[in-house]
């Protein structure tokens, strides 16, 4: 589930999966076209609130070279 805001009715709405007319995936993120309880026609965009770039990591660091195995530092095996 998940909120939508109907400016037609002036209401913010909990609509589930049902609400949804179409769904697309694009470069912005997903993007819902979904139906208010009252039949108005909606956009819900699911973009990630992301502040700051995910940052990268080494794989070579976290794979044990002999064994391409994950190296579990401090972790009792």
């Amino acid at each position: 589930m998940f909120d939508v805001q109907c400016d037609h009715c002036d209401r913010r709405y909990l609509v589930g999966t049902r609400s949804i007319a179409s769904f697309h995936n694009t470069s912005d993120g997903p993007i819902a076209y979904v139906r208010c309880p009252e039949g108005h026609l909606l956009v819900r965009r699911f973009r990630r609130n992301v502040t700051t770039p995910a940052t990268p990591v080494d794989v070579d660091e976290l794979l044990d070279s002999t064994t391409a195995e994950p190296v579990l530092d401090g972790v009792a095996g």
